[in-house]
């Protein structure tokens, strides 16, 4: 009997210490510094932010920057809005203002003082002028931890017949799969990876804004006859990025729209003009085949044109594949995943000379239309 009851109690023994194994092994508790040694697990981080020479003008500067954070293991966000050079933070907490949730969040800390937990980050930080970009995905990244940084991005605004109509008058559409988006403005931004140590006092978050966007100055030449008077042309560029992801700063060749501009005579030698527009995009996308009218980088144009008192407008659109391909204004990822832009500023030049003759501008009929450019391959509509 003896040995009976002592192999049941090794068996009690031997199934209670596989309780407590499952236990250990399936019970998480977080790890806190202050239960430890006193050293504090939350830290009062400082900002500092600079700005590229991309940013020439001190008007291009944005007041105000948001920044982001994600704990890389166990993640938590924070969000909070600084002044365009940061903040730092003094024996009282922090200078400058408030962020924009000051409320105290056991999860999240203060993010009035930017006191945040330790642990290795991702840390983003943008800035544009007031309602120039949509932030897709803030919110969500706000309240849900689990809503990665990848899938929060900068989106420019669609514009609306009526928007168009009050700058350029009614215009047709010869692109109507891309929409209409408004031009870019110059977008700081910058990604950085910090740790932020305990028992340091403070952690220091020091970001580097680089501009996302590129000036891009477009020409055209134009060959005038005797008496033609060019009166206005008005363009349409597609294949600009609509979205830019903010921690990757990528755009994508499926996200595309178009804008639309005025173009100005910037020079005059005797019947040649050149006409030039500078805009602002997140990048420029050539078509696939140099046959396409429509799609990507297309540039429509409607010229106005008088003669005798007769005025007229055409229309045409220029395949500029050859042309964006040369500038090489973007690289693509080696992933092939996206596209960066690799230039601030640039210049495209329209290999094709328009050719206004004064015949062609009085005549009403469409075998005109033909010779209305000197390049044949461009599709001409009336």
């Amino acid at each position: 009997m003896g040995t009976v009851n002592s192999y049941h109690y090794s068996l009690r023994i031997f199934a209670f210490a596989i309780v407590l194994l499952c236990l250990a092994s399936c019970t998480f508790v977080e790890f806190s510094y202050d239960d430890v040694d006193g050293t504090p697990n939350k830290v009062n981080v400082s900002v500092s932010i600079t700005w590229s020479s991309d940013f020439a003008s001190e008007e291009d500067i944005p007041e105000k920057v948001t920044v982001l954070m994600s704990r890389i293991v166990n993640e938590v966000h924070y969000v909070w809005d600084e002044d365009r050079y940061g903040t730092v933070p003094d024996e009282e907490g922090v200078e400058g203002e408030a962020g924009e949730e000051g409320e105290e969040s056991e999860e999240n800390g203060t993010v009035a003082d930017r006191i945040v937990l330790v642990g290795d980050y991702y840390a983003i930080a943008y800035g544009f002028k007031e309602g120039t970009y949509e932030i897709e995905g803030l919110e969500n990244f706000r309240t849900d931890n689990g809503f990665g940084m990848t899938s929060i991005k900068a989106i420019l605004p669609t514009l609306d017949k009526e928007d168009l109509d009050d700058r350029f008058g009614n215009m047709k559409d010869f692109n109507p799969a891309l929409e209409f988006v408004g031009e870019a403005a110059p977008l700081g931004l910058s990604v950085i990876k910090p740790t932020i140590l305990a028992g340091s006092g403070s952690g220091a978050l020091n970001f580097q804004m680089k501009d996302r966007t590129l000036r891009l100055t477009i020409r055209l030449k134009l060959i005038s006859g005797e008496g033609v008077q060019v009166n206005r042309i008005v363009a349409d560029l597609s294949g600009v990025p609509r979205e830019i992801g903010l921690m990757s700063g990528l755009v994508f060749d499926d996200k595309t729209g178009k804008i639309r501009f005025e173009m100005e005579k910037v020079s005059e030698a005797g019947a040649e003009s050149v006409y030039e527009a500078v805009i602002r995009t997140a990048g420029l996308f050539p078509a696939s085949s140099d046959s396409l009218r429509s799609g990507n980088g297309i540039l429509r144009l409607e010229l106005t044109a008088s003669c005798n008192g007769v005025s007229r407008s055409f229309f045409a659109g220029i395949n500029m594949k050859r042309e964006i391909e040369e500038a090489k204004l973007m690289q693509q990822t080696t992933d092939k995943k996206g596209y960066r832009v690799i230039c601030n500023d640039a210049e495209i030049t329209i290999g094709q000379t328009i050719k206004v003759s004064k015949d062609q501008i009085e005549s009403a009929g469409d075998d005109s239309l033909s010779e209305w450019f000197e390049d044949k391959d461009i599709n001409i509509e009336w």
